[in-house]
């Protein structure tokens, strides 16, 4: 039998989608997790003034997995604040995905360091210091905006470029430090086909190793399922009776990881997500969960 929980989340979340028939727009979904996470004004204004960033728009083009929460992108590439729950140790960052891949890499720690990031692309773009460069840099309150030139000059579109900015000394995110680096101190994984670390808190997404070639993706993905050690979530096919044997047994985190692993289709994943809110007094969940299950897709779409 449905909880009142349950009900609720998916009612509000059809509510949503027969009023808002239309909408595709992360920036409209997502406006009410957007405001409890404070995710900061200055970058949704500038994500509404897409031309600054030399993005699309807000539009959300693919389903994605629950902990992604959608802020910018294109039809090849979107911006995500990667929010895990439930899983002891994992920080919400920033991260680029590639839907042709179905990867996801973390492009920044902090919205502090995007800011710089969103700086550097536009001196990238233009090739030189414009009004959208000042505006990016009065939007995240950057100061030292001839220290960013200068390391644009050095090192072109290179995000290693600020590895030894104060803002990321410390907490370099994974695109500013090489493959297997020691300087790494974050904790989205970092696996390569020589090097497979602790997988218990990894989802079938974060499997991007160190190359952005496909061929190398599947490896390392077929990999990971090959090994009888790597959590249930990485090895089937079948998420739905991995996720039902979790939950039973309370294994909340991997529960999550599960939901956020591919092999989905949407309509089974919001009834899982729904079952696992039951589980949380979080209110910030339960947005998050709402919001997700408002996406403009069919329930036969898989992730």
């Amino acid at each position: 039998m449905e909880t009142e929980t349950l009900r609720g989340l998916l009612e509000d979340a059809e509510g949503f989608r027969v009023e808002h028939d239309d909408v595709h727009e992360a920036d409209v979904i997502y406006a009410p997790l957007y405001a409890a996470l404070q995710i900061p004004r200055s970058l949704l204004d500038l994500i509404e003034a897409a031309d600054l960033i030399s993005v699309q728009d807000s539009w959300i083009p693919f389903l994605f997995p629950p902990c992604g929460i959608p802020l910018w992108g294109s039809s090849h590439l979107f911006i995500y604040e990667w929010r895990h729950w439930f899983v002891d140790g994992r920080a919400p960052v920033l991260v680029e995905s590639d839907p042709e891949l179905g990867t996801v890499f973390e492009l920044a720690r902090t919205y502090e360091q995007l800011g710089y990031f969103i700086a550097q692309n536009e001196l990238v773009i233009s090739d030189e210091e414009t009004d959208d460069f000042q505006v990016a840099c009065r939007a995240f309150d950057i100061g030292d905006k001839e220290d960013v030139v200068s390391r644009w000059e050095a090192s072109g579109d290179l995000r290693s470029a600020f590895a030894s900015h104060r803002s990321f000394e410390g907490n370099l995110p994974q695109s500013c430090v090489p493959a297997k680096s020691l300087y790494y101190k974050g904790d989205f994984p970092l696996h390569t086909l020589e090097l497979v670390g602790d997988l218990s808190k990894t989802t079938s997404f974060e499997l991007c190793g160190s190359s952005g070639h496909a061929q190398v993706q599947r490896q390392l993905r077929d990999l990971v399922r090959s090994r009888s050690s790597s959590p249930p979530w990485l090895r089937s096919t079948d998420q739905a009776a991995v996720f039902d044997r979790l939950i039973r047994e309370h294994d909340l985190a991997g529960a999550w990881l599960s939901l956020c692993s591919s092999g989905w289709t949407y309509g089974d994943a919001k009834d899982a997500l729904a079952r696992l809110a039951e589980h949380t007094d979080d209110y910030r969940f339960k947005i998050q969960a709402t919001c997700w299950s408002s996406l403009p897709f069919y329930d036969s779409q898989r992730y």
